[in-house]
C-alpha cells in the first residue's frame, strides 16, 4: 500500500514487471473471489434443495443439541493449582 501511495505522489516509479505482477495479482484475486462465491452459492442451493426434498433427514443437524458443558474448567496437566 505504501508503494502505491508513493507512486500516486510521484515519489516512486513502478517498472514494467511490477505493473504486470500487480495486474496479474489483481486478476487472480478477482477470479478466486468469484470462484469461491459461485461454489458457495451452489453448495448452499444444494443443501437447501436437499432439505426441502426431505433427502437430508439422515444427516439433518438442525435438531442436534449440544449437551451441557461442565461448569468447572479442566485442570491443566503439569501445572500447579496455584496458577488458576
Amino acid at each position: 500500500m505504501r508503494t502505491f501511495a508513493d507512486v500516486q505522489y510521484g515519489n516512486y516509479h513502478l517498472i514494467a514487471v511490477e505493473i504486470v505482477y500487480n495486474v496479474i495479482s489483481l486478476i487472480v484475486a478477482i477470479v478466486t473471489t468469484i470462484a469461491f462465491t459461485i461454489y458457495a452459492k451452489r453448495a448452499l442451493d444444494e443443501l437447501q434443495g436437499a432439505k426441502t426434498n426431505g433427502q437430508a433427514s439422515g444427516s439433518d443437524h438442525s435438531n442436534f443439541e449440544l449437551g451441557k458443558l461442565p461448569l468447572e474448567r479442566p485442570k491443566l496437566l503439569g501445572f500447579s493449582s496455584s496458577l488458576s
